[in-house]
């Protein structure tokens, strides 16, 4: 491949990681604010709060050990139960 193409595709990574970070980092603080007792009134405990946090911090394991191989969709596992 051409070096103008190689650039060209580190170009739209750069653009398309950059967006998509955003937009976790943006519902992660989202999900945060429901701990806001100003604001809301949720039932909640340590035990969930920890819950939610192992399920973020496994989907980051898999993206830092394979950020997703071309054509393979992994399911979206979360639930209290």
């Amino acid at each position: 491949m051409s070096e103008q193409t190689e650039l060209q595709k580190r170009a739209k990574f750069e653009e398309l990681a950059v967006a998509r970070t955003k937009r976790v980092i943006k519902h992660i603080r989202i999900l945060a604010n429901m701990g806001g007792k100003n604001r809301y009134s949720y039932a909640f405990t340590q035990d969930d709060v920890n819950h939610i946090a192992d399920a973020i911090t496994v989907e980051v394991q898999q993206l830092q050990q394979k950020m997703i191989a071309p054509g393979r969709q992994l399911d979206i596992e979360f639930d209290f139960k």
